[in-house]
């Protein structure tokens, strides 16, 4: 079993057991330090929640999580990018993502909003260089809330629910929507 099959499966009893508040933390802290995706544990929640309020939950647990990325981009990050890089490369990447303020913004927006792409450095990477955080909030707010209201209503979808009966079994559908 990897790592992060080990940490899902940790934060799922985890969840089980503290139930929505639970599934807050864990996307809160998806955003800065778990290297987990955040689907598995929000998706039984979105079979049975309003799309609205999920989006609305889980992009506030994310603006939280995504400022403790910031911070230890912004507090911490330096030092280690400037070992790892070096101080004039860091520089060059620091003056563009200055100067093209909205690719920056852009950038965490994508990776707010896409699956595949990993959201922490992004968040602790928007630190490092110092983004404006009224754009950076605004990024992880659309990007997010985005995300989160799709599958929402992809959730629940009646296509979505049948293909996971029959695919999964009636019981793993009894189970995502009786989960949290």
């Amino acid at each position: 079993m990897s790592i992060t099959e080990t940490l899902v499966a940790y934060f799922m009893d985890f969840e089980r057991a503290m139930g929505l508040p639970g599934m807050l933390v864990i996307t809160a802290l998806e955003c800065s330090v778990l290297p987990v995706p955040p689907e598995p544990f929000v998706f039984p929640f979105a079979m049975r929640m309003d799309p609205w309020v999920l989006a609305t939950l889980v992009t506030l647990s994310s603006i939280v999580g995504s400022l403790l990325g910031y911070a230890i981009g912004y507090f911490g990050g330096r030092p280690i990018a400037v070992r790892l890089v070096g101080e004039a490369n860091l520089m060059r990447v620091e003056s563009k993502l200055t100067e093209h303020r909205f690719s920056a913004w852009t950038a965490v927006f994508l990776a707010g909003l896409l699956q595949f792409i990993p959201f922490k450095p992004f968040t602790i990477g928007a630190g490092l260089v110092e983004m404006d955080l009224r754009l950076f909030i605004t990024a992880v707010v659309t990007g997010r809330f985005s995300r989160f209201l799709f599958l929402g209503y992809v959730a629940q979808s009646e296509t979505v629910r049948n293909w996971i009966s029959y695919y999964l079994g009636p019981k793993a559908l009894k189970m995502l929507m009786s989960t949290g």
